[in-house]
C-alpha cells in the first residue's frame, strides 16, 4: 500500500485552500529567471507578455507549482524555439497561455494527458527525459484549488499551447488584502 499521500486528490470542500491576490508579472518573472539557465542550455528562449498590473485571485502555492509544472514541460520537450508565455484579463478571470515549439502530443493522447503516471509515447520516446506522468495531473489539481480550469488549447507538429483560467482579483479583493496586510503591520 502507498504509505505517502502524492497530492492528487483534490481538497475537501470545506478545506478549500484560501485564495489571495497575486501580481502575475513579477511571480512569472521569478520562475523565468529560476529557468533560464536550462533553458539557455537547450537553446530554448522566453517570449513572455503579462501586463504589469494583472492580478489574479489563487491559492499563491498552488498556482506556482502548477505554472512550474508547465513551464517545466514546455522547456523539457522543446528542443530549441521559444516558450511564449501570456495573459490577459477576460470576463473576470485571468487567462493565462504557454505556448511551445516542442514535438506536440498526438490526437490520440490528448484525452489522457491529465492523468496521473500517464506518459504519452512522444514523452517515453525521448529517454533522456526522465518524468512520473505527474506534472499536469498536479498543474490541474492547484488550478482547480484556485477555482480555475486548465486545458490543451492546441497540439500539432510545431508545438503546444496549454491554457489556464483562473478568476482575476477586484478592486474589493485588492483592498481587503492591503486592509488585512496593514492591520497586521500595525498591530
Amino acid at each position: 500500500m502507498l504509505a505517502f499521500d502524492l497530492g492528487l486528490a483534490p481538497p475537501a470542500a470545506e478545506q478549500s485552500p484560501p485564495t489571495l491576490p497575486i501580481r502575475l508579472a513579477p511571480l512569472l518573472d521569478e520562475l523565468m529567471d529560476a529557468y533560464l539557465p536550462i533553458a539557455a542550455a537547450k537553446g530554448v528562449r522566453f517570449d513572455i507578455h503579462i501586463p504589469p498590473e494583472l492580478t489574479a485571485m489563487a491559492h499563491i502555492p498552488s498556482l506556482c507549482r502548477a505554472l512550474h509544472e508547465i513551464v517545466d514541460n514546455a522547456v523539457r520537450y522543446s528542443i530549441g524555439g521559444t516558450v511564449t508565455i501570456a495573459a490577459q484579463l477576460h470576463d473576470g478571470h485571468v487567462l493565462l497561455s504557454i505556448a511551445d515549439e516542442g514535438p506536440g502530443i498526438p490526437q490520440e493522447e490528448r484525452d489522457r494527458l491529465f492523468e496521473a503516471f500517464y506518459r504519452g509515447s512522444s514523452t517515453r520516446a525521448l529517454a533522456a527525459t526522465p518524468g512520473a506522468g505527474l506534472g499536469l495531473s498536479i498543474a490541474r489539481r492547484d488550478i482547480e484549488a484556485s477555482n480555475g480550469q486548465i486545458w490543451l488549447e492546441q497540439s500539432g507538429p510545431d508545438g503546444s499551447t496549454m491554457c489556464i483560467a483562473i478568476p482575476a482579483a477586484t478592486l474589493t479583493d485588492l483592498l481587503m488584502h492591503e486592509g488585512i496586510r496593514e492591520r497586521t503591520v500595525n498591530a
